[in-house]
């Protein structure tokens, strides 16, 4: 009677009870959007035909004999899925992951993570270099300064000022700079000192004719 009233049109809709038995969060059985766990066995309790239903988006679910709300908010005794999204994006698979590393597509979850650390590894050894160098760099740099401060090439309170040059155009280019710097030279040191004994010089005649004078009278 159900089946002649269904191919007739008078009978449309189709309500079910059922009591879930088992669930599963295997990644083939969800679908976009899904926030809990899929229902894969369940126990038929009743089957109803009607001509029209009250709601065609009526959907009632029970479990353990708790109502099941699928929307946001609700109450679900279902076990919810334990979704990650990254900025809203759907996480890439292992095949396209390993293609993108270089990896062939047959490649496990293992290599990859393997290949992930590897290049983790890698790129901590970079850092390090480029740190290093630039130590390197600022104490070829501090040492120029330092030796040209000593030379009396520069002032001490430019000490500074000469650092950050020789960090944005390098040791060599520093080096060039302070060679062509002459050392600052005190005021005493550009006076003429006094000439030595030995340089003295000679007696004049008029010191020559009294020295005759003082023995000619010494004599006498």
């Amino acid at each position: 009677q159900c089946k002649k009233q269904w191919d007739f049109g008078s009978l449309r809709m189709v309500s079910i009870g059922f009591e879930v038995i088992e669930t599963s969060e295997a990644a083939e059985l969800i679908v976009p959007g899904q926030r809990y766990a899929t229902v894969t066995k369940a126990r038929l309790i009743e089957v109803s035909l009607v001509d029209i239903g009250a709601n065609n988006d009526a959907i009632r679910l029970h479990k353990d004999g708790q109502l099941i709300t699928l929307s946001e908010g609700g109450d679900c005794p279902l076990p919810r899925l334990n979704h990650k999204p990254t900025n809203n994006q759907p996480q890439m698979d292992i095949k396209t992951l390993a293609l993108t590393l270089g990896l062939p597509e047959t490649a496990d979850e293992a290599a990859v993570n393997a290949k992930l650390a590897e290049l983790k590894t890698a790129n901590d050894d970079v850092e390090n270099i480029r740190r290093e160098n630039e130590q390197l760099k600022l104490s070829q740099v501090t040492a120029a300064v330092d030796a040209a401060i000593a030379a009396k090439k520069i002032p001490a309170e430019k000490k500074q000022h000469f650092l950050d040059l020789g960090k944005a155009v390098g040791i060599d280019t520093l080096t060039a700079t302070l060679d062509a710097i002459a050392p600052a030279q005190k005021l005493s040191s550009t006076l003429e000192t006094a000439p030595a004994a030995d340089d003295a010089p000679k007696a004049g005649p008029w010191e020559l004719r009294m020295a005759e004078i003082r023995e000619k009278l010494k004599k006498q």
